[in-house]
């Protein structure tokens, strides 16, 4: 979804680096290939029979599990009842990295993070819903957690970390629900472009293309989108290894499955739809919960509300009997919010479901199988589709549907950018940087000298024949003044220095990077690929 926004940063790297530390980067192939990280992918699994009714008693051997279509061993296997381990088995489960360490008879707890979206809804809705989930914390069990974070579109704010105490949570939501929301906002950009088609004259439309102010508005509600997406997957990357079982509970707005049909209905059969690729949008949020093991319940607040449903007075509205099902516009709501939990496992808690969210999310969460496999992992950013099935396949089944293979260098780069949109760097190690005089470069352009600076003793070498060698990866987050972010690049960076003990002294990196000329916001990022540390530093940049 940010590729069409590249251009309006205008953003350009380029580098140097200081020429007394160099190596050929095809001279280290195979030099860090014993960095690996081996992630079990946990996969809880609720089961109930065509009634509805929860099973009990299963073992291992009654699962089938399915990745690509193929069957692989279950690692390991839990049953977990009313919050607490009933069985346990599983070949070499506990000799497993990330494994959940349960014993039978002991009770597992379960780590809910609440994301609060505050630009698309009302403020009396979300309120509604936040009063209840208060009310209800003292479903939570002592070996429970809450954290709450909020995000109005720009930045994310956590109102408290992983806490165990009512009284802490009962007070970050007093917090929540005085926070402006910009609900009313979303929907007046909605009915300035209906009365603005309203002047336009109607032209017939065989091919279902859209016009330019369609485009516009469809691309800038999509941008909305996604932002709040990509803040709801920084929130997950952020409380990326609580203890227990993962649940992010989700207070939306209600978010558009398809930007264009929420537009008008009509324009489903446009070729343009390519322009905003559905599932790919909300694929961001589904893949980091099941790369992470989150199952997501998605409380939509607009709950009875017909605020965003169709204007009948509208000339650009889906008319009825052109928008079936989840064409029209609260379906299409809703269905976003089906999509996200099917995807995790999780449920979507929709109408006067989302006025108990926590109640009805602790009831699904208390009891369910855990499973676990280790996959083949070729960290190629692919997709691996996962299915879970009973052996006499006469029962209904409810878990996540895949899981992402990521590179490494995926990885890093979603924890800048969650560091980007909390806009705090203070749990990760610093470096200086310095921005130098600025100068004009072609129109409305600036560009300007930044230079890192690190003391060497900071990275880690490692020996390569009579040279030491750190191997490195520098990424840029830049954001405009209209909220306007260019892709991250991953530039990697070789140092090299003679001998066999680690270099001293201080090492200077300089990036001359052109700009709109106008205020930007960034944050600058060192991977250490060897030692796994990043390094963070804020920086604001202003001609």
């Amino acid at each position: 979804m940010r590729s069409h926004l590249i251009q309006a940063i205008g953003l350009i790297f380029l580098l140097s680096v200081a020429p007394t530390l160099h190596a050929q980067e095809d001279d280290l192939a195979g030099l860090f290939s014993d960095i690996v990280d081996v992630r079990v992918v946990n996969i809880e699994v609720v089961v109930t029979d065509h009634s509805g009714v929860s099973v009990r008693g299963l073992g291992v051997g009654d699962f089938v599990l399915d990745v690509d279509g193929v069957e692989v061993e279950i690692d390991y296997f839990s049953e977990i009842r009313g919050g607490q381990v009933v069985s346990s088995g599983g070949e070499g489960a506990m000799d497993l990295p990330a494994v959940p360490a349960i014993v039978p008879g002991e009770p597992v707890g379960t780590s809910y993070l609440v994301f609060i979206d505050d630009s698309f809804a009302f403020k009396e809705d979300r309120d509604r819903v936040l009063e209840g989930i208060a009310e209800d914390l003292a479903l939570l069990s002592a070996n429970d957690r809450m954290a709450i974070v909020a995000f109005d579109g720009r930045k994310l704010d956590m109102l408290t970390s992983w806490s165990q105490s009512q009284a802490v949570l009962e007070r970050a939501f007093d917090d929540a629900r005085r926070r402006p929301t910009q609900g009313l906002r979303r929907l007046t950009e909605l009915r300035q472009y209906e009365g603005n088609a309203g002047s336009r004259p109607r032209r017939a439309n065989p091919d279902f293309t859209i016009d330019v102010e369609t485009k516009f508005y469809v691309l800038r509600l999509a941008d909305q989108i996604d932002r709040m997406l990509g803040g709801a997957a920084a929130t997950l990357r952020s409380f990326a290894k609580p203890p227990g079982r993962k649940v992010m509970l989700m207070v939306t707005g209600g978010w558009p499955y398809s930007p264009t049909e929420f537009v008008n209905a009509d324009l489903r059969l446009s070729e343009d739809l390519t322009l905003i690729e559905r599932e790919d949008l909300y694929r961001q949020l589904s893949d980091t919960a099941n790369l992470l093991g989150y199952t997501l319940y998605p409380a939509d607040v607009s709950g009875l509300t017909s605020r965003w449903s169709d204007d009948p007075s509208a000339p650009s509205r889906a008319v009825a009997g052109s928008s079936a099902g989840y064409l029209s516009r609260t379906s299409g709501r809703q269905y976003s919010s089906r999509y996200l939990a099917r995807e995790t496992g999780g449920q979507a808690l929709l109408l006067g479901a989302a006025d108990r969210a926590l109640g009805r999310v602790v009831e699904d969460t208390r009891s369910y199988y855990w499973l676990g496999f280790s996959p083949n992992r070729a960290w190629d950013d692919a997709i691996h589709s996962v299915k879970v099935r009973t052996r006499d396949g006469g029962l209904e089944i409810r878990s996540r549907k895949g899981f992402l293979d990521s590179s490494r260098e995926a990885e890093v780069t979603m924890s800048v950018e969650s560091a980007f949109l909390f806009g705090s760097v203070a749990d990760t190690p610093g470096f200086e940087v310095e921005l130098g005089a600025w100068h004009r470069a072609g129109f409305r352009k600036m560009e300007m000298p930044m230079t890192i600076a690190l003391a060497m003793s900071e990275l880690t070498f490692v020996p390569r024949g009579d040279v030491m060698v750190a191997a490195l990866e520098l990424r840029l987050a830049v954001e405009d003044e209209a909220l306007q972010r260019a892709e991250i690049p991953v530039i990697p960076i070789v140092l090299e220095a003679p001998g066999s003990n680690p270099p001293e002294g201080r090492w200077e990196y300089t990036i001359p990077l052109r700009l709109r000329r106008q205020r930007h916001r960034a944050l600058v990022a060192l991977h250490d690929l060897a030692s796994g540390r990043i390094f963070t530093a804020g920086v604001v940049i202003e001609p």
